[in-house]
């Protein structure tokens, strides 16, 4: 439902196509809100994390698709690993929950309201993600953030790595030790795993999250989670050819340009905008 940003040369709009040497690009939006997005290496913004270190390389992103599941039972703990298959489970992509009255909902692709609202407190989720070989070569940091109303444990192939808002041993029908203002579910929040980098594997790995509601009567519920490496030296200053950048200033043109953008608002995506510009000498 949000517009893409719009492409100006030198103030004027153009979609693609042939400009002077040095020209301006502008990228404007038509939204009023939100922050746009841009990269010039191919990739699409939308694989971007909010908020993720410069140079970091994102492993999970919130629009990830994902296994779901209200468990109705006690059913142990290998859904927690790779390999575990069950059809019964939900399969959706981005942020899991509901909302009874309004707050949520740009966070939310996966809607559980209908199983969990009444029924159940907690709620499972399976994101499975492959690293190569090389992202391990010289493995530095690695963050959870996560979006969360109200508490969750998280575990990275099989391994417990962050919990919050609960203490003992989760059951398959646990709820949050407390509740957490929606201003603060919405916003991303840091867990440093730098001392469980080591448990990424080449290839197939899987991070699994119990998420946990305050009560099963409660109007809303929120688990939105990204996963991403943290570069041992973050450059001075991210660099659009290598991976998406919150767009501030113009773009000059020197070279060939492909051009990739969307405008993030409250978590939501516009759709995608992309153009190429080919330098041409003036006359």
């Amino acid at each position: 439902s949000l517009d893409p940003p719009l492409f100006r040369i030198n103030g004027v709009p153009q979609h693609g196509g042939p400009v002077a040497p040095g020209a301006a690009l502008t990228l404007t939006n038509p939204n009023g809100s939100g922050t746009i997005y841009y990269s010039l290496d191919g990739s699409d913004p939308r694989l971007a994390v909010p908020g993720a270190p410069p140079g970091a390389k994102t492993l999970v992103g919130e629009p990830a698709a994902k296994q779901v599941l209200i468990p109705a039972r006690q059913i142990g703990t290998a859904w927690r690993n790779v390999g575990y298959n069950d059809p019964h489970w939900i399969e959706g992509a981005g942020g899991v929950g509901y909302e009874r009255s309004s707050g949520y909902e740009p966070y939310l692709g996966l809607d559980v309201g209908a199983q969990m609202y009444g029924v159940n407190a907690s709620c499972y989720l399976r994101i499975p993600f492959t690293v190569a070989a090389a992202d391990l070569q010289n493995p530095t940091g690695l963050i959870l953030k996560c979006r969360y109303d109200d508490g969750f444990v998280a575990w990275l192939n099989g391994v417990e790595v962050a919990r919050d808002r609960f203490l003992g041993v989760p059951q398959w029908n646990s709820a949050a030790a407390g509740s957490r203002p929606d201003a603060e579910a919405v916003q991303l929040t840091d867990f440093d795993l730098t001392a469980h980098i080591g448990l990424l594997r080449t290839g197939d790995n899987l991070l699994a999250i119990h998420g946990l509601n305050d009560s099963p009567t409660s109007s809303d519920f929120l688990i939105s989670a990204a996963l991403v490496t943290a570069p041992a030296t973050p450059p001075a200053h991210p660099n659009p050819a290598h991976g998406p950048t919150p767009y501030t200033a113009p773009i000059p043109l020197a070279q060939l340009t492909h051009i990739k953008a969307r405008i993030l608002d409250r978590g939501q995506w516009s759709a995608l905008h992309e153009a190429t510009y080919e330098t041409a000498a003036e006359n």
